[in-house]
Parts: structure tokens; C-alpha cells; sequence
């Protein structure tokens, strides 16, 4: 039993001798397992060996995969620093709240403001979150003109090989069922100029000079 505060915010329950009753569902425990080949089994693999060498090739894959992304995003950094472009501010704007838009859909889901959220999850202010989805917005602008004027400068076209490749890989990763569907959501314009997109960003990683002997 328990007596609520006589300031309770409900006057019907202030000072009120009350009693709760509880009722205990379930009741958990959480055990260590074994490292055994059983265990290994219920994550996936044969043995304690295989999931070890599955965990390497994951963290191994990620990696790579992170490095490779750096790389492309410093030489396109490179490339837009020695272009020359016309900016639109009205396409900067849309591309601004768009981004906005997405700060406030995660401060929502976690229940702050976009002012709290920026300042606790990002260390910002609204200001500093503006100056830098600004600088955000502008890059998303110039990755498609560059990669686009790299295209169209050194003759590239898209051969079947190359789109089959390439849209199977949107498939897996965005999930979808085949490329129709891909074509038919995105309309084949949009997947043939990513596509052209992402064959001028290969050329551009593969024409690199690093500076290394």
C-alpha cells in the first residue's frame, strides 16, 4: 500500500491510501550460451570456425565497401572543387527542405523539435543545421552534373551488359522484385541516367591519380 502526496495534481487521489495489484506474465533470464558448434548452428552456420570466418567476411566486406565509398567521395569533391557550375537557388531551396523535412521526421520519431534535436543529437544550431544542409544540398546538385558532363565529354553509353549489371544491383538493394518494377517506379529515364551516373563515377575512381609511385 502506498499514500499519494497530498499536492497530487489529481485532486481525487490526493492524500488517497491506494494499493496496486500486479501481474508478472513472463519471468526472464538471460544466460550466457556456449561457444559451440550448437550455437554457431542457431546463428547461421555450421561451426564456431565457419561463424568466425562468416563475422571476418562481413567486417572485411563493410570495410571495403566504406573505403571504396570515401574514395568515391573525395574524387568527386576533387572534380566538383575545378568545375565551374550556375546554381539555381530555387532548386538549392527544394533540395534544402527536403532535407529539413527529414531532420524533422527524425527529431519527431524521437520526440524532440528540430531545435533540440539538432542541438543534442548533432551538436548544432538551427543556424549551423541550415548553413550545413545548405552545403549538403548544393553537393546533391553537383554529383549529377559533374558525373553527367564526364559522361557526355568522354562518349559514354550504356551497353546491355552494363544495364543489366547495373540494375540488378538497384533491384537487391532497394529491394524490388525485378527490373520492370524498378522501371516502372523510377520510369527508365531516371534508372538510364543513374545508371550513366554511376558508369561516369567508375571512370572518374579508375582515371585517379593518387600521387602513389
Amino acid at each position: 500500500p502506498m499514500t499519494f502526496p497530498e499536492d497530487y495534481h489529481d485532486a481525487d487521489l490526493a492524500g488517497a491510501d491506494v494499493v496496486f495489484t500486479i501481474t508478472v506474465n513472463d519471468c526472464w533470464e538471460n544466460l550466457k550460451p556456449e561457444l559451440n558448434d550448437e550455437f554457431a548452428k542457431t546463428q547461421g552456420y555450421d561451426s564456431v570456425d565457419a561463424m568466425y570466418a562468416g563475422i571476418r567476411e562481413m567486417y572485411e566486406t563493410a570495410k571495403q565497401q566504406e573505403a571504396e565509398a570515401d574514395k568515391e567521395y573525395q574524387l568527386l569533391e576533387q572534380v566538383i572543387a575545378n568545375s565551374t557550375f550556375e546554381l539555381n537557388e530555387e532548386e538549392i531551396a527544394i533540395y534544402l527542405e527536403d532535407l529539413m523535412s527529414q531532420y524533422e521526421t527524425y527529431a519527431a520519431y524521437n520526440g524532440y523539435s528540430l531545435e533540440n534535436y539538432a542541438m543534442l543529437a548533432l551538436g548544432l544550431t538551427m543556424d549551423k543545421l541550415e548553413e550545413q544542409g545548405r552545403e549538403i544540398a548544393i553537393y546533391r546538385i553537383q554529383c549529377p552534373l559533374v558525373q553527367r558532363a564526364v559522361a557526355e565529354a568522354e562518349g559514354l553509353e550504356i551497353t546491355e551488359e552494363a544495364y543489366q549489371e547495373k540494375t540488378a544491383g538497384y533491384v537487391e538493394y532497394y529491394g524490388l522484385s525485378s527490373v520492370e518494377e524498378l522501371e516502372e517506379k523510377y520510369t527508365k529515364e531516371t534508372v538510364n541516367a543513374q545508371v550513366l551516373a554511376d558508369l561516369a563515377l567508375e571512370l572518374i575512381v579508375e582515371n585517379a591519380v593518387t600521387g602513389e609511385n
